[in-house]
């Protein structure tokens, strides 16, 4: 997948964490904000091939993936809501273990995310549409060492939700276009959350579980085999063939969110590559603080 590919799919989880969401909007002028910070390593660089199967690209490399990241959504009228999302990244890349400091390192503004949501029935199954779009107006499209992908995507998407009680469960499916390499791309996810404890701080605890997926379909882009973040090539290894334009991605992220008081709440989680194809597997570590309005 490399390390651009690598990057939205962080940003991706990083948006995700900020509450139900799904088929749920925001009412008029209401909303949140969050902020946080996301460490995300490739220890070993380990992939997984075209078949899926696991193998070390390089011994003793190391590529570390730092973000700050501020996101939000707002209510803009009945049953229609904007969302955002923008991230400032330390990226690292260390070829020996034993090294004090990192042989590459940069540092920027990565990509922005928009996104407008319309809630098609409001029911007991509450569902929405949305179109997001990431845009790479934040850094310099010349750097040598870019901190986003430098180039566009557009997606439209399906949310399903149901409440249970004390949780809910959400589904998420769509279809993300995408300018140059990788290929277009399916995307998916399924989400449950909920505050399982009674009592006056127990009550105040949440619990998530996130599936999220994606896919490359039609024909490779036309583009060459593009080099990585740290201007390396996707090269095969031995018997091991890697198709960056080509990948296939699953990955299961866990938090657990307490309310503070005044609309304040606090999250960690971890998540974590568990399946792919034509990808470099990736694990996550996350804190962020937000505040509802």
């Amino acid at each position: 997948m490399g390390c651009r590919t690598a990057l939205t799919f962080c940003l991706i989880l990083s948006a995700s964490a900020a509450g139900a969401g799904g088929g749920w909007v925001s009412a008029p002028g209401e909303g949140y904000l969050q902020s946080g910070t996301s460490w995300k390593d490739q220890p070993g660089a380990q992939r997984r091939d075209i078949e899926g199967q696991r193998y070390v690209a390089l011994h003793h490399l190391n590529h570390t993936l730092s973000f700050a990241y501020l996101s939000g959504q707002v209510g803009l009228r009945s049953r229609l809501e904007a969302g955002f999302s923008l991230s400032y990244l330390w990226a690292s890349e260390r070829f020996d273990d034993a090294a004090e400091e990192p042989d590459i390192t940069f540092q920027g503004l990565s990509d922005l995310w928009v996104a407008l949501k319309y809630q098609v029935h409001p029911g007991a199954w509450p569902a929405a549409i949305e179109v997001a779009a990431r845009l790479p107006y934040l850094y310099d499209n010349r750097g040598k060492d870019p901190t986003g992908q430098l180039s566009r995507d557009l997606a439209l998407k399906g949310h399903l939700s149901r409440s249970f009680g004390r949780f809910y469960g959400s589904g998420m499916a769509g279809f993300k276009w995408r300018e140059g390499a990788p290929a277009n791309q399916l995307v998916y996810g399924f989400e449950l959350g909920g505050r399982p404890w009674s009592g006056p701080l127990a009550r105040r605890l949440g619990l998530k579980l996130a599936l999220d997926g994606m896919a490359s379909v039609g024909k490779d882009s036309p583009r060459a085999f593009p080099r990585d973040r740290f201007d390396g090539l996707t090269l095969d290894r031995g018997n091991h063939f890697f198709n960056f334009n080509r990948a296939s991605l699953l990955s299961l992220q866990g938090n657990l969110a307490f309310d503070l008081a005044r609309a304040w709440s606090v999250q960690a989680g971890f998540g974590r590559t568990i399946w792919g194809r034509s990808i470099e597997i990736y694990r996550e570590v996350f804190a962020q603080l937000g505040r509802t309005f």
